[in-house]
């Protein structure tokens, strides 16, 4: 039962022209981000999925902009009247396309507009956190922390407040509720041009207390989760990447993303020296792979000859495999 003063408050919020009167929205992010008062928050609801709340109503001057950007109160698009042109495109990096979830198209674009002055916002995992982010990358060494698909939720406030609608630009990624707030915003603030956004197809997201369960069930067989991967091509391949792949502190010794990122994909001179050698020509280098070979198949128990899958176990921390099937 509510008091007269909590239904009175409820009434209030209501009546407002801001997002207090939206429920089980898409969790987007987007009306924190464009609050002019800074005042609204995304948090979890009770089912496990974001939603807006206001931190003081008070201090809400009802300018509107918060439900004018939400795309939950819209049937319609953002983007209309556009012609709809299709293309099939990977990257050619094999070693990108390897580590991507699908083609590596999104990494091969991002990679190029930061070339060119953008700055990408893009999804990564937080570890610490155990929950997807977006986040600013405004390198290319940065933007690796985006590769590979992420099938929960991300928050976005935090990100998307740090983005300046003038003077910088930006490739904004996200999904289709995401993109298409995001537009409503940049359009709401005369900006789109200095943004390129970019969806994808979405299947919808499921809710984070199932994946907190999910971790819950796994941390007494693996500790404390130390890298979470979905669609892994590394060590399922290219057929079975519907598969995840978790490590934690039991079963790997994680490398951090800059590693990764200098082993696999700009085949830098190898920063992971299992035996201390100082790697400054070709020799060196083919020392230590030999080394990282042997560090690898001596943990992991198998004689595997592929140089590949070696290297995407370096990174992704050496698992303790028993049944590791033998090549």
């Amino acid at each position: 039962m509510y008091s007269l003063s909590a239904r009175r408050k409820s009434s209030f919020l209501l009546s407002m022209n801001n997002v207090s009167s939206v429920n089980n929205c898409y969790g987007c992010g987007v009306c924190a981000a464009s609050c002019p008062r800074n005042i609204i928050s995304i948090e979890l609801n009770g089912d496990g999925f974001y939603f807006p709340r206001i931190l003081n109503p008070n201090d809400c001057v009802e300018c509107g902009i918060c439900v004018n950007v939400c795309s939950f109160r819209y049937e319609e698009c953002a983007l209309v009247d556009r012609k709809i042109k299709s293309w099939a495109a990977w990257s050619n990096d094999d070693e990108v396309r390897i580590k991507c979830s699908s083609g590596g198209v999104s990494f091969e674009i991002g990679r190029q507009l930061i070339n060119q002055g953008y700055k990408v916002v893009g999804c990564r995992y937080n570890i610490d956190k155990q929950i997807a982010e977006h986040y600013i990358a405004t390198t290319v060494d940065e933007l690796i922390q985006s590769i590979g698909s992420k099938y929960i939720q991300s928050y976005t406030a935090d990100a998307f407040k740090k983005i300046k609608r003038r003077g910088e630009k930006y490739l904004v990624t996200g999904t289709p509720c995401q993109i298409d707030s995001f537009r409503r915003m940049i359009r709401k603030f005369k900006c789109e041009d200095n943004f390129v956004l970019l969806d994808f197809f979405c299947h919808s997201v499921p809710s984070m207390l199932a994946w907190r369960a999910y971790i819950k069930m796994l941390e007494p067989k693996i500790g404390k989760v130390t890298y979470a991967s979905w669609r892994n091509k590394f060590e399922y391949g290219g057929h079975d990447s519907w598969l995840m792949g978790m490590d934690g502190v039991k079963t790997s010794s994680p490398i951090n993303w800059h590693d990764s990122y200098n082993m696999l994909i700009r085949e830098k001179k190898l920063s992971y020296n299992p035996v201390g050698l100082k790697v400054i020509g070709s020799i060196e280098c083919f020392l230590v792979i030999i080394a990282l070979e042997n560090t690898v198949r001596s943990v992991a128990n198998t004689n595997m000859t592929n140089l590949r899958l070696i290297l995407g176990l370096a990174i992704y921390g050496v698992k303790l495999m028993p049944k590791m099937k033998k090549v």
